[in-house]
């Protein structure tokens, strides 16, 4: 919580990065990436307590970047939308210090080529 009661910024992000990883972990393909960058649009404050969800939408995928959206919504079902946030992320040897492919698990799952 932040001085006026909401939810502190650098949370949302974080709330971004888990839902990341435990969709990345339902295709067991780990979490070798980067964020290349990372933004968020809050619409409405988050206060506690309150239960929230957070999903994750796929975009557009380059040859190791894929273009990642969120939203965050009161749960459950809800309509009203608190947040938006955009994310590029890029899969990374951090060993030999460059990007890599896609791995195929995640382009079968966004349904099309990497």
């Amino acid at each position: 919580m932040d001085a006026f009661g909401h939810v502190n910024n650098a949370m949302y992000f974080t709330y971004f990065e888990q839902v990341r990883v435990d969709w990345l972990r339902t295709l067991d393909v780990g979490h070798d990436l980067v964020l290349a960058n990372v933004s968020c649009t809050f619409i409405k404050p988050l206060t506690f307590p309150m239960d929230i969800e957070v999903a994750l939408y796929g975009g557009r995928a380059g040859r190791s970047s894929l273009e990642t959206y969120y939203e965050i919504r009161l749960a459950p079902d809800s309509k009203d939308l608190y947040t938006q946030g955009h994310g590029t992320i890029v899969w990374f040897d951090h060993a030999a210090g460059h990007s890599v492919a896609i791995p195929e698990a995640v382009c079968r799952q966004l349904e099309e080529s990497c």
